[in-house]
């Protein structure tokens, strides 16, 4: 009734109903008495005389799964990245023109010196 009446006091019944909890279950397992109820359990009577082998085979089947799970995730590749979309081209119109100019002067070293005599005559 307090958790309905004030939002504040949601947390503290929470955790005494939580305390509340733990301490009947501790009771109950204390009047329970496991001992005797697993001394009245007999797996040849339940399972009949080869119990062990049914075992054996939940065991080796549980380890079989739980391999072929940890190959499965060792075989998973990670696809590559496509690679990054390169910008299309600039015209030539729109290139500024001080990228034009040193393409210019790139082109004058080249020249052999007998074209440079020839240009200087």
């Amino acid at each position: 009734m307090a958790a309905e009446a004030s939002p504040d006091a949601q947390v503290p019944v929470f955790l005494a109903l939580c305390k509340l909890g733990l301490v009947y279950a501790l009771q109950y397992l204390q009047d329970l008495n496991l001992k005797e109820l697993i001394s009245q359990v007999d797996l040849d009577q339940l399972l009949g005389p080869e119990w062990d082998l049914y075992l054996m085979t939940v065991i080796a089947l549980l380890l079989g799964t739980v391999i072929a799970y940890r190959q499965r995730q060792h075989q998973i590749i990670v696809p590559p990245r496509p690679p990054a979309p390169t910008p299309p081209p600039r015209p030539p119109q729109e290139q500024p023109q001080a990228q034009a100019e040193p393409q210019a002067q790139e082109e004058t070293p080249e020249q052999g010196p007998a074209q440079e005599e020839e240009e200087q005559h």
